[in-house]
C-alpha cells in the first residue's frame, strides 16, 4: 500500500510539477536558511564550555570602551569575597616570524593566576617564564604545528612589530580555539599596572557557593575606591572608578560582536554580530512558514480539485484512513525532497557558511545537525497540517454531496493564507529596503574624516623608515602624503584625564599630534574657531563630544589641565569622529603641537592617491618594501576605504541575505496568488462563460478579481508596515547616522507589489475569459 501510495503522490507532483518545483524550492531554501542559522547560533553560545568550572567563570569588562583600569584584577581579588580568583588578562592578534615564516597568532598577556584559573599546565620548561621579559611559552597543539616533534623550549622568534628576539621557554596546555580567549603563545607582564591605564579584562573565577546572576547585579552597580596616587602624566588623586559589567565567559563573544570590539576575535569570526544572526535565524522561520502555508493551500487546492476522486475510492471500499494516507504520502514526500534540497544548498553554501562562521567541524557533523533542525521543523509543519488537512478533505467530500455551499470555509482560509503571505513579503520587502538605505548612508557619509583614495603605510623597522620616507615622492600614483598619527585605521591611542579649568570636573581626551596640515589632510570639519599652526604652544583643539562633556558655553578659551604645569587652552572645535563603528558613540579627540615631547606616530605614513588607482599603487609600494633588507616583514599597507567597510561588514552580509530571502518570499507568495487565481478559475469556469454569453466584457471578469485580491494586498500591507517600522526604528536608531523612513518608500513598495499582483492575475484570468464559451459549458 505504502508504494501505492508513493507512486500516486510521484503522479500528482508530475501533474502539478510547476507548482511542486517551487514548494520545494522554497522550503528547502527555507529549511537550509534556519538549519545553518541555528547551528550558527549554537555554535556561539558553546564557547567556552569546555572549561571544568565553565558556569563559573565571569569576564569583568567596562561598558564604555570594555576594556578596564590596569589593577582592576588586584583590586577585586581582595574585595570580592564570592571570588575564589582573579586574574588579569589581555588577549589579542600578533605576526611572528619563525625562521623567515610568517605565523598569525593568538597571544595572551597574563600572570600566573591565568594558569591557576583556567587550569593551565606548564608541560615542560620554565614554570616561571611569565615573570621574566622576553620569555614566552606556546601550547602543545602551536608547538607540534610549527615544530614538530622537536622541543621548542629555547627556540626563538621574531614579532613584526618590533623586530624584537624572543624564546620560548615552556610549553603549556591550552583549552581548544572554540573559546572567547583563545591563546598560541602566552607571555607575563612586566611593568608596573596605575590606575591611569586601561587593559584588558578581568576574569573572575566565583566560589562552588557564589550566586552568578547576584555578582553580575553586584558588578553593574560596583564602585572601585581608587587610592590616591600620581601619574607621570597626569594629576594625581583619589577618585571613583564605576561602569563596570560581568557576563559568563561564554558569553563575552556576544558583547564584543554586538559592540564591534572585535580585537579579540580572528577575522574569520567577527564578521556577523550576534544579534544579525538571530534576524537570519527569524528570517528562515520566515521564510518555513511561509513556504509550507503556500504548499498546504496548493495542497487544499487539489484536495477540492479531486474531491470526485476522492468519493469515487470511498465508493468503492476504500475506508477514510486509506484516503488519509494516500494525502499524507504525497504531502510528506514532498517535505522529505525538499529536506534533500535544503542539504544540497548546504552542501554549495558550506565553504562561504564556514569562512563567515569559523566552524571548523566536521562535514558530517554539520550535515547531521542540520538534518535534525530541518526534520524537527519538518514534522512539527506536518503535525500542524493535520487537522487542516482532514478537516478540508471532509469538506471536500461534503462539496462533492452538497455542492458549493461548504466552500465558505475554504475560501477564507485561502484569503487568509494570501493575506499571510503578502504580510511577510511586504514585510521583507520593507526591512531589506530599510537596511539598503542605513548601509549607503553609513558608506557614503562622512565618520568625521575622509576615507575615500586614502591609505595608510606602517613601518616598524626604524632603518627602512629612513630609507623610504623620501621615495613616496617619486610615485606618480600618490597625489600627497602627511607622516604622522593615523585617525582611521587606529593604530593604538593614547589619553589623558584632564581637568576644566575652574571646575572640579574631569575628562578624558585621545590625544593626537596634529598641526594646520594634518586638519586639512583629513579635512576635519571645523564648528567654530580656528586650526592650532605650526609652533603653537599649549594649544588644542576638541571635537563636540569633549564640549558637550566639558558642559561649557563658550568653549573657546577654556583650559583644559593635564598636570599642575601642563594644559592647552581650547582655540577650535571640530565635528566628531566616529572611527570604531556607526554604533558606537563619538570619543573625544583632543589636537595638539606638543605632548611632553612625544612624537608618536613614528613610521606612519598617511597617503592620498589618485582616484582608481589603488591596485597598481599597493603593488609598488608591496614590490618597494620587499627589496629592502628587513621591510618584507616590518610593515603593514591598508586601504581605508576597505577598513572601513569591515566595521560594516555584519550589516553588508545580513543585507546580502536578507535580499536573497526577500526575493524568495516574493516569489513563493506571487505563486500562491497564481495557484489561487488558477483554482478559482477553474471552479469558477461556467460562470464566467454564463457571464460572456449574457455580455459581460474581459475586463469586467478581470476587475473582479483584481479588486477581491487588491483587496487583501491592502489589507496585508496595513499589517506590514506597522510591524515592519516597529520592528525597524530601534535597528536604525542603534547607530549614530541615521537613515529617514520616507513615505515615498511605503508607497514605492505597495505600488511594486501591487504591479506584481496585477500582473499575475491579469495573465491567468485574461486566459480563462478568452477561452471559448461554449466549450466551458460543455464541461462536465
Amino acid at each position: 500500500m505504502l508504494l501505492h501510495n508513493i507512486k500516486l503522490a510521484f503522479q500528482q507532483m508530475r501533474k502539478y510539477r510547476l507548482q511542486s518545483a517551487v514548494s520545494i524550492v522554497s522550503l528547502a531554501i527555507g529549511f537550509a536558511c534556519f538549519a545553518l542559522a541555528m547551528l550558527w547560533i549554537r555554535y556561539e553560545r558553546t564557547f567556552d564550555t569546555q572549561h571544568p568550572d565553565a558556569d563559573r567563570l565571569y569576564m569583568v569588562y567596562q561598558k564604555e570602551g570594555l576594556i578596564v583600569r590596569e589593577p582592576l584584577a588586584g583590586y577585586l581579588a581582595s574585595n570580592l569575597p564570592e571570588a575564589e580568583m582573579v586574574t588579569k588578562i589581555v588577549p589579542g592578534q600578533n605576526t611572528i616570524l619563525i625562521d623567515g615564516v610568517k605565523h598569525e597568532i593568538n597571544e595572551m598577556q597574563c600572570d600566573s593566576s591565568f594558569l591557576k584559573t583556567m587550569g593551565i599546565r606548564v608541560v615542560s620548561g620554565n614554570a616561571d617564564f611569565w615573570m621574566h621579559r622576553h620569555q614566552y611559552a606556546v601550547t602543545e597543539e602551536f608547538a607540534a604545528k610549527v615544530w614538530g616533534k622537536d622541543n621548542p623550549v629555547g627556540k626563538t622568534f621574531k614579532s613584526v612589530w618590533n623586530d624584537q628576539e624572543l624564546t620560548v621557554t615552556a610549553v603549556v596546555s591550552s583549552y581548544g580555539q572554540h573559546t572567547n580567549i583563545p591563546f598560541d603563545i602566552i607571555y607575563g607582564e612586566t611593568y608596573e599596572l596605575n590606575w591611569y591605564s586601561s587593559c584588558g579584562y578581568a576574569l573572575v573565577r566565583l566560589n562552588q557557593r557564589a550566586d552568578g546572576e547576584a555578582f553580575v547585579q553586584k558588578m553593574d552597580t560596583f564602585v572601585v575606591k581608587v587610592p590616591e596616587t600620581v601619574h607621570d602624566w597626569g594629576k594625581g588623586g583619589a577618585f571613583d572608578y564605576s561602569g563596570l559589567s560581568a557576563v559568563p565567559l561564554g558569553r563575552f563573544r556576544q558583547v564584543l560582536s554586538d559592540s564591534g570590539e572585535t580585537s579579540t576575535l580572528s577575522s574569520a569570526t567577527g564578521l556577523v554580530q550576534f544579534r544579525h544572526i538571530r534576524i537570519i535565524a527569524l528570517a528562515g522561520i520566515l521564510l518555513i512558514m511561509s513556504g509550507l502555508l503556500n504548499y498546504l493551500t496548493l495542497f487544499l487546492n487539489r484536495i477540492f480539485i479531486r474531491h470526485r476522486e476522492v468519493v469515487l475510492r470511498s465508493v468503492f471500499g476504500a475506508t477514510t484512513r486509506n484516503i488519509m494516507a494516500m494525502l499524507f504520502t504525497e504531502y510528506a514526500l514532498l517535505l522529505v525532497i525538499a529536506l534533500g534540497c535544503g542539504l544540497l544548498f548546504i552542501e554549495a553554501l558550506l565553504p562561504w557558511f564556514r569562512g563567515i562562521t569559523g566552524i571548523a567541524s566536521a562535514r558530517h557533523a554539520i550535515y547531521g545537525e542540520t538534518a535534525i533542525y530541518s526534520a524537527v521543523v519538518m514534522v512539527v509543519g506536518f503535525i500542524l497540517s493535520v487537522p487542516v488537512i482532514g478537516y478540508f478533505r471532509r469538506k471536500s467530500a461534503q462539496h462533492s454531496l452538497q455542492g458549493r455551499g461548504v466552500q465558505h470555509t475554504y475560501k477564507n482560509f485561502r484569503k487568509l493564507s494570501v493575506v499571510v503571505q503578502m504580510t511577510i513579503s511586504i514585510g521583507f520587502i520593507f526591512c531589506t529596503a530599510v537596511m539598503m538605505m542605513q548601509l549607503e548612508k553609513l558608506r557614503h557619509t562622512n565618520p568625521g574624516f575622509e576615507r575615500q583614495n586614502m591609505a595608510v603605510l606602517n613601518i616598524y623597522d626604524d632603518n627602512d623608515h629612513k630609507a623610504f620616507a623620501q621615495q613616496l615622492n617619486q610615485i606618480p600614483e600618490i597625489k600627497e602624503w602627511h607622516e604622522g598619527y593615523s585617525l582611521f585605521p587606529r593604530n593604538g591611542m593614547i589619553g589623558f584625564s584632564l581637568g576644566v579649568g575652574g571646575t572640579d570636573k574631569r575628562i578624558y581626551c585621545n590625544m593626537v599630534l596634529g598641526a594646520k596640515d594634518y586638519q586639512q589632510f583629513y579635512g576635519l570639519q571645523l564648528k567654530e574657531g580656528r586650526w592650532i599652526e605650526e609652533g603653537d604652544k599649549d594649544c588644542a583643539v576638541v571635537t563636540e563630544s569633549a564640549v558637550k562633556e566639558m558642559d561649557v558655553e563658550k568653549p573657546i578659551g577654556t583650559r583644559l589641565e593635564q598636570s599642575k604645569k601642563k594644559g592647552y587652552t581650547i582655540v577650535g572645535v571640530v565635528e566628531d569622529i566616529f572611527y570604531k563603528g556607526p554604533s558606537d558613540k563619538a570619543e573625544n579627540h583632543l589636537f595638539c603641537n606638543d605632548l611632553y615631547g612625544s612624537s608618536y606616530g613614528h613610521g606612519l605614513y598617511l597617503i592620498k592617491y589618485h582616484k582608481g588607482t589603488w591596485d597598481s599603487l599597493s603593488k609598488k609600494l608591496n614590490d618597494m618594501l620587499k627589496n629592502t633588507e628587513t621591510g618584507k616583514n616590518t610593515y603593514s599597507l591598508k586601504n581605508c576605504e576597505e577598513e572601513y567597510d569591515k566595521i560594516i561588514l555584519s550589516e553588508l552580509t545580513l543585507r546580502k541575505l536578507m535580499t536573497a530571502v526577500s526575493l524568495v518570499c516574493i516569489l513563493i507568495s506571487l505563486f500562491g496568488i497564481w495557484s489561487m487565481i488558477m483554482l478559482d478559475c477553474e471552479q469558477n469556469r461556467k460562470e464566467i462563460a454564463v457571464r460572456k454569453v449574457f455580455g459581460a466584457k474581459v475586463s469586467q471578469v478581470l476587475a473582479q478579481f483584481i479588486t477581491e485580491y487588491l483587496l487583501l494586498l491592502f489589507v496585508s500591507a496595513i499589517i506590514a508596515f506597522p510591524i515592519g517600522y516597529a520592528c525597524m526604528k530601534p535597528w536604525i536608531e542603534q547607530y549614530i547616522i541615521q537613515t529617514e523612513l520616507p513615505w515615498w518608500l511605503f508607497v514605492g513598495i505597495f505600488l511594486l507589489i501591487t504591479l506584481l499582483v496585477t500582473l499575475c492575475i491579469g495573465w491567468r484570468v485574461w486566459k480563462t475569459a478568452h477561452a471559448h464559451a461554449a466549450e466551458e459549458i460543455g464541461k462536465g
